[in-house]
């Protein structure tokens, strides 16, 4: 009999996608009720599935924002430039100068 890990309710599982690479699976799963076969062996479980979305965007910080918007208003860079070079969404950039906002929390 092979080894098997000992679930329980409440583990946080990586759900496999036997199409997919390991790499590219990103869906995940929390037990909440395990289903043993005759044999003592765990058959199913009962989960609640997530999905965790994959990003390549940079984070940043206020600081970083802010310091986007000083180059910008002194002239000193372009918006696309700051927006490469920090990792910010144009798009961001501009609604944080237009409502004065640097938190980097989600609009």
């Amino acid at each position: 009999m092979k080894d098997t890990p000992q679930l329980s309710p409440g583990d946080v599982v990586l759900i496999k996608i036997e199409e997919k690479k390991r790499i590219h699976w990103h869906s995940m799963g929390i037990i909440l009720e395990i289903y043993h076969g005759r044999d003592n062996s765990i058959r199913t479980a009962l989960m609640v599935r997530y999905h965790v979305k994959s990003t390549t965007e940079r984070l940043w910080t206020s600081v970083q924002l802010q310091a986007a918007i000083t180059d910008i208003h002194e002239g000193r860079r372009s918006m696309m430039d700051v927006a490469r070079s920090f990792g910010i969404r144009q798009s961001n950039i501009q609604k944080r100068m237009k409502t004065n906002n640097t938190s980097p929390a989600l609009m």
